[in-house]
Formats: structure tokens, sequence, C-alpha cells
């Protein structure tokens, strides 16, 4: 190695400045080609890569996404699957305990319909067999005034014309004797007929006021009637205050559940829509997860097919990539065997050099070289240091390896060979 850099050092001692130029104008054209392709070779194999993990990384998140997104609908379809539960449940154990009260209320009510029905009709009864009896009484009343009245008047007319038929016989009995007794029979006519009229008006008041006593009689029994019946209907009207108060409280408390039950059905009408309208909201729900599944598999298949297709291509550039490769290592291996011929042709030009130079004539020797400020210009040290820097990195990817390799075979090769 020290010899080859001894030969290379002489070698470039014996250039021109012409040759030089072109010697430094050539290793920089390799050095950039070098790095060119080593860039090109990162930016395809980072730009590959960058790819693939897009990709992988666009499956892994609708993955993600996908089972994330079915856990919430499990739980959100258990939370509202309970929560229509138990508004069930408790629809169902309000309307029982409505329909239980509204049965009391009912039997209650019939009830209390029936005992008042019993009460009016029993009233009612009495009060039928209070007017028969009094009108009974009434009616026994005038026919007993009615059958007292007949036989007084009868009586009175018995009388009247038994006495007419003793006055008719006295008349007869006295014009036989009318002559004698004219006188006296004027004076007894006229103290009979005093009598007569006497006797008249006794019977007449006695048959007044037997009348008038009967009159007041009948009519103290009425009023006696009319106020036991005023007092029967008092007393009826006080002893069912209480049921007449509970029949109002009732009847309040009927209205009032009356209102209840029709707040209930407005309550119940309610919810009866707020569970239509949850179940119009689940159906639309589903239909549009549903379409979201849909969509979700049309794009997993999607990305499945384009994944299979990304492999295949994959798998594709792989086996060219190895065919390239191993064309690339035949190439190599015949450049290396011709560089290695150029080394042996190089190193035995070389010998021979060293050889002819000894028998070199003072005037025949090559003068040694000598640096121009020209040629230090093209290049500055910084930028000279950063090409040896980057010409000396290694790469680690497997294809820029094996073309750094062949570059720094080549070069030194060609090295060896100038």
């Amino acid at each position: 190695m020290a010899n080859k850099k001894k030969g290379k050092g002489s070698k470039l001692s014996r250039m021109t400045e012409e040759e030089r130029a072109r010697y430094l104008q050539h290793r920089a054209a390799i050095e950039e080609e070098a790095r060119r392709r080593k860039q090109q070779l990162i930016a395809t194999f980072m730009k590959n890569k960058l790819k693939h993990e897009e990709a992988f990384t666009r499956l892994n998140l609708a993955k993600i996404n996908q089972h994330w997104r079915q856990i919430l609908r499990q739980i959100k379809t258990k939370e509202l699957k309970q929560d229509l539960e138990n508004l069930w449940d408790l629809f169902g154990h309000v309307m029982e305990s409505k329909n239980h009260v509204i049965e009391n209320l009912l039997k209650e009510l019939d009830q209390s319909e029936e005992q008042y029905a019993r009460n009016f009709q029993s009233h009612a009864e009495t009060i039928d067999q209070l007017i028969v009896l009094h009108a009974k009484q009434l009616e026994e009343l005038r026919e007993a005034y009615v059958r007292d009245k007949k036989s007084l008047t009868l009586e009175a007319l018995r009388e009247e014309q038994r006495i007419l038929s003793g006055a008719k016989y006295n008349e007869e009995h006295l014009q036989t004797i009318n002559f004698q007794m004219q006188e006296d029979m004027k004076s007894w006519i006229s103290v009979w007929k005093e009598n007569h009229t006497l006797k008249s008006d006794e019977v007449r008041n006695n048959m007044l006021s037997v009348t008038d006593w009967v009159q007041h009689d009948s009519k103290s029994k009425l009023e006696n009637l009319w106020k036991e019946f005023q007092d029967t209907l008092q007393e009826y009207i006080n002893s069912t205050e209480d049921k007449r108060n509970q029949y109002a409280e009732l009847k309040a408390q009927d209205e009032l559940s009356s209102e209840t039950i029709s707040k209930q059905s407005k309550i119940l009408t309610y919810f009866y829509e707020l569970i239509t309208r949850l179940k119009k909201q689940l159906a639309s729900l589903k239909m549009l997860q549903k379409q979201k599944i849909d969509d979700l598999k049309a794009q997993h298949s999607y990305y499945g097919q384009y994944f299979f297709s990304l492999r295949n291509q994959l798998v594709y550039n792989k086996k060219f990539d190895e065919k390239q490769l191993s064309f690339l290592i035949v190439s190599s291996n015949e450049v290396i065997k011709e560089l290695e011929l150029l080394c042996e042709k190089g190193e035995r030009i070389l010998h021979l050099a060293s050889v002819c130079r000894r028998m070199e004539t003072e005037r025949e020797k090559v003068l040694p070289f000598v640096t121009s400020p020209h040629t230090s210009t093209i290049l500055s040290q910084v930028e000279q240091d950063h090409l040896e820097t980057a010409y000396k990195e290694v790469p680690k990817e497997p294809l820029a390896k094996v073309d750094y390799l062949l570059s720094c075979l080549i070069s030194r090769r060609f090295f060896c060979a100038l």
C-alpha cells in the first residue's frame, strides 16, 4: 500500500498542470456521480419506505377508527336499550298503577251510584207509601164525611117528612075540630112553628158544628201529616247530608281524577311520541351506521385490493431489484476482473518505468510536479474536506453499500492504473 501511494504521488508529481487539472476534474466528476447515485438511491429508498409507512399508517388508523366506532356503537346501543327497557318498565308500572286506581275509582263510583240509587229508590218508595197512606186517610175521611153528611141529611129529611106528615095529620085532625079549636090551633101552630124553627136552627147549627169539627179535625190531621212529612223529609235530608257531602267529595275527586287521567294521557301520549321519535332516530341511526359500515367495507375491500396490488408490485420490484442486483454483481465482477487486469498492466508499466528511470539522463528526467495557484483555487479547502467526508462516508442501505464498494473499488483501480 505504501508503494502504491508512493507510486501515485510520483505519478502526480510527474503530471503536467493540464493533466493534473483533468485528473482532478475527472476525480470530482466521479465523486459527484457517486454522490448523485447515492442520493438517488437514498431518495428512492426513503420514498418507498415513506409510501409503505403511509399505507400501513392509513390501514392501522382505519382499523383503529373502525374498532373504536364499533365499541362506541355497542356502548351507545346498550345504553339506549337499557334506557328504553327502563322507560318501558316505568311506563308499564305507571299504566298498571293508573289502571288499578281507575278500577278502584270506577268500583267506588259504581258502589256510590248503586247506594244512591238504592237510597233514592227506598226514599221514593217511602214517599210513595206516605202519599198513598195519606191519600187513603184523606179518602177515608172524605168518605166518612160524605157518609155522615148523607146520614144527617137523610135523618133531617126523614125528620122533616115525619114532622110534615104529623103536621098534616094534626092539621086534618084539627080541621075536624076547626071550629072548636081554631084560635087554640092558631096559637098552637104558631108555637109549633116557633119550636120547629128553633129545632131546625138547632139541627142546622148542630150540622154546621159537626161539619166544622170534621173539617177542623181533617185539617189538623192533614197539617199533622204534612208536618210529619216535612219532619221526615228534613230528617232524611239531615241523615243523607253526610252522604251527599261524600257524594260531592267523590264527584270532586272524580273530576280531579278525570283531570289527572287526562294529564297522564297527555304525558303517555308525549312519551309514546317520544318513543316513536326515538325509534325513528334509532332506525335512521341504524341505516346511517349500516351505510357507514357498507362504505367502510367498500373502503376496506378497496384498500385490501390496493394493498394486494402494492404487495404484488413490491414483490415484482423486489424480484426486479434482485435481478438488477445479480446483473450488477455479475457486471461488477467483470469490471473488477478488467480493472485487475488493468492494474496488473499498470504495475508492469510502473515497473518498466522505474527500470527505465534508472537509465535516464539528466536532460530526460521529468521535473517534480509543482502545484499551481490556479489549480488550488478550483476547490476550497472546506469543499475538498466535504467531498472527502462524503466520499469516505459508508452508506447503510444494501444497494448503496454495493454501489459504494464498487465505486471505491473502481476509483482505487483507476488510481492504481493511473
